[in-house]
């Protein structure tokens, strides 16, 4: 089985939000079926960042979560995301409070994460020194 692949899509029109010091992404993001590798599932985020002119090299901070409830049944909802902009991948942990384990290498991506609906929001440094 291949390595999963990762989907973008803007979350509102333009999916930018410009104040006087920042540019954030709001977008969406699915995870297709394959399998998993340790340190994250490459993302493309930099270069989704980069169609839209903002200087990836200015990156603050970024947040995913899940907008589904926990569905215990499926794992929906079950997931932590965190984005890794050293290397630009996406990285699934899960979700327990206890223990927070990033998946296994070569593990396939679970239903629960392949079924859910990811947002996040990607920041960047407007004014660079």
């Amino acid at each position: 089985m291949a390595v999963s692949a990762v989907s973008i899509a803007a979350l509102i029109p333009g999916c930018t939000s410009i104040d006087q010091k920042t540019i954030t992404l709001w977008v969406q993001i699915a995870f297709g079926a394959g399998t998993y590798t340790t340190g994250g599932v490459p993302a493309g985020i930099a270069a989704f960042a980069g169609t839209l002119t903002v200087n990836d090299t200015e990156y603050l901070w970024s947040s995913f979560q899940s907008e589904e409830p926990f569905t215990s049944s499926l794992g929906i909802g079950g997931f932590t995301y965190r984005y890794n902009p050293s290397n630009d991948t996406l990285q699934i942990f899960d979700g327990a409070p206890a223990t927070g384990t990033e998946l296994s290498n070569g593990s396939a991506i679970p239903s629960g994460v392949l079924l859910d609906t990811i947002t996040g929001q990607v920041v960047y440094n407007r004014l660079s020194a």
